[in-house]
């Protein structure tokens, strides 16, 4: 019985040990965001596509762990870079370019693509999916 219980225990403390639990280990809040992507559609109010341009967009972490916060840029014909934040409760990222220009779109992700909806002041809505480069 003693055997049985001390084997029970050792068992238990092999399975509950976590390697996230390693303080050493740096796990950004926005790991499933960082890379490059690559603008694969573009298309307005889920029915009329859009012509796209090549598009890339490269997401970087801000070297700040926990935090929902990294860096962009975007190449395309009118290059932009600058900071974004996460929020997760509203599923929005709000980009914000080096001339302070601000834009807040609703967002979903997934490790191979991410979609963003873009609000429109008319009221439609122009979904962008970008898919992750993979190399």
């Amino acid at each position: 019985m003693r055997k049985l219980l001390l084997l029970l225990m050792v068992f238990n403390t092999v399975i509950s040990c976590d390697k996230t639990d390693d303080p050493d280990v740096n796990i950004s809040a926005i790991d499933a965001l960082l890379g490059e992507w690559t603008l694969q559609s573009r298309i307005l109010n889920d029915v009329n596509s859009l012509q796209i341009n090549t598009e890339q967009l490269i997401i970087t972490d801000d070297n700040s762990l926990n935090n929902y916060k990294g860096k962009y840029q975007l190449m395309s014909d009118e290059n932009s870079n600058g900071n974004f934040a996460l929020n997760n409760r509203n599923a929005t990222i709000t980009f914000t370019s080096s001339t302070d220009e601000t834009r807040t779109h609703r967002y979903f992700l997934n490790p191979l693509n991410i979609q963003l909806f873009i609000e429109q002041d008319n009221g439609d809505v122009i979904t962008e999916n970008w898919v992750r480069v993979v190399e």
